[in-house]
């Protein structure tokens, strides 16, 4: 029971980051068809997710990202409880954020992806047991 917990949290967490990571790739990209072609991608997916088919592949994708996310996660972590400097912080968290945001293109998905199923599964206890099963 409590690894589950652990796992419902660290997804959390890293939906977190990842959404500031995408919102930050998103801002980047600036104008032109990249808003577009995300208001589409995310418009079927209502708060619950229910219109988000997910097959295997896609679980284990997602849960191959969670896995490396997690990791750099626990790695940058050690660092920033050492960090004083606001700014050095900013950077370590800045760092951190590209490696996560690297670690999910590397599982094969899409930074949008990965936040659609993270903020999915926090709503569906279905998915979410799928999610875990794969990450065993």
């Amino acid at each position: 029971m409590s690894m589950q917990i652990l796992k419902v949290a660290v997804i959390s967490i890293a939906a977190g980051a990842m959404s500031l990571a995408y919102a930050q790739q998103d801002a980047q990209q600036g104008s032109g068809d990249g808003g577009q072609q995300s208001a589409p991608q995310q418009a079927g997916t209502g708060p619950s997710g229910p219109d988000l088919d997910l097959s295997d592949k896609d679980i284990q994708k997602f849960a191959k990202a969670q896995n490396k996310v997690q990791s750099v996660r626990e790695d940058y972590s050690g660092q920033l409880r050492n960090v004083e400097d606001t700014e050095k912080a900013r950077e370590i968290q800045a760092q951190m954020q590209e490696e996560m945001l690297q670690a999910v293109k590397d599982a094969g998905m899409s930074a949008q992806k990965y936040n659609q199923v993270s903020q999915a599964a926090m709503q569906d206890e279905q998915l979410r047991k799928r999610i875990e099963s794969a990450m065993e």
